[in-house]
């Protein structure tokens, strides 16, 4: 049985125009170390899949 867990996002979104806007992305903020179980729609096996560590993501959007 997997033990219960916490994992800290954080995200910041700025409107640059009608048009545009940019954002920020901070996942996994203590940089805990888990796993879901699951399994995928290729295989009927079951499995815990490790998650990713600390990430960050910085982008632009823009509409047409």
């Amino acid at each position: 049985m997997n033990r219960g867990y916490w994992v800290w996002n954080f995200a910041a979104h700025y409107k640059l125009s009608d048009q545009a806007s940019v954002y920020f992305n901070a996942n996994n903020l203590a940089d805990k170390a888990y796993e879901i179980n699951g399994r995928s729609d290729l295989s009927a096996v079951k499995g815990n899949y490790p998650m990713l560590s600390r990430n960050f993501q910085l982008g632009v959007r823009y509409s047409f």
